[in-house]
């Protein structure tokens, strides 16, 4: 776990100027690690490993995007890629963090062309959408 920390997100220690490690190893490498058992290596990478991007200055050129296109078409890969981006720590009502990522990644899907990316960006945002909406009613009602 600490190694994937350190390799993932978690790489940067909280410090904003500091990359994580694994945008530091070839592509390449990363492709054939995963390709040489891509039944197991790929959700886990998603699920686990690879770092969000929700800037769409940044999504063209990034990791996720390149796996999205490698691997996208996968079903397991998509959904261990959403279960990524819905990790971590946020403050505030639910409704409006889920709100902000899928207002992200409708402003990415304005600027992908790949088929795999656009598919994920549809099914998570849909699901956040209806996750919106659950939200909203839960918050309605909390006094």
């Amino acid at each position: 776990m600490a190694l994937e920390k350190w390799l993932g997100e978690g790489g940067s220690w909280g410090r904003e100027e500091t990359k994580p490690a694994l945008l530091r190893i070839p592509r390449k490498l990363i492709w054939e690690w995963i390709d040489g058992d891509m039944e197991n290596r790929a959700w886990h990478f998603a699920y686990r490993l690879v770092p969000k991007t929700h800037s769409p200055e940044e999504w063209r050129a990034s990791l996720v995007r390149s796996f999205l296109v490698r691997y996208g078409s996968h079903k397991e890969v998509r959904s261990g890629l959403m279960s990524n981006y819905l990790s971590g720590v946020w403050h505030g009502p639910p409704s409006l963090h889920y709100q902000a990522i899928r207002d992200k990644l409708l402003r990415i899907k304005d600027i992908e062309d790949d088929e795999n990316a656009i598919r994920w960006i549809d099914e998570f945002a849909g699901g956040l959408e209806t996750q919106v909406e659950q939200e909203r009613m839960y918050e309605e009602r909390e006094p």
